[in-house]
């Protein structure tokens, strides 16, 4: 998946509706994606992949049985890129939203 597609993902698993894009901001090439969020305030929604404070909204969300997927996909991966457990817990954005996305079914 591309960034900007599990950004979608993500948003819509946390109740973001309406989601569109956004002409791309002078100077880029990428478009932006708003919508509705959980208080009908149309906004960007945030960039889950490449911030780790957007990424911790999400795992605020997570029921207790979750958190223990969770970590268990980040554990995993980290074991799959030949690093160890430390590197789960340091987990960089995009890792941590596909983790989630797993988590989810997704």
């Amino acid at each position: 998946m591309t960034d900007q597609q599990i950004n979608i993902a993500i948003a819509k698993s946390l109740g973001w509706r309406n989601l569109m894009a956004t002409t791309p901001a002078r100077g880029t090439m990428t478009p932006r994606i708003c919508g509705h969020n959980q208080n009908d305030v149309i906004l960007f929604i945030p960039n889950y992949t490449a911030d780790l404070n957007a990424c911790h909204e999400f795992e605020k969300k997570l029921s207790l049985k979750d958190r223990n997927v969770y970590t268990s996909w980040l554990y995993e991966s980290s074991l799959n890129l030949g690093l160890a457990t430390w590197e789960s817990a340091h987990a960089t954005a995009r890792q941590r939203c596909e983790a989630y996305l797993r988590t989810i079914g997704e």
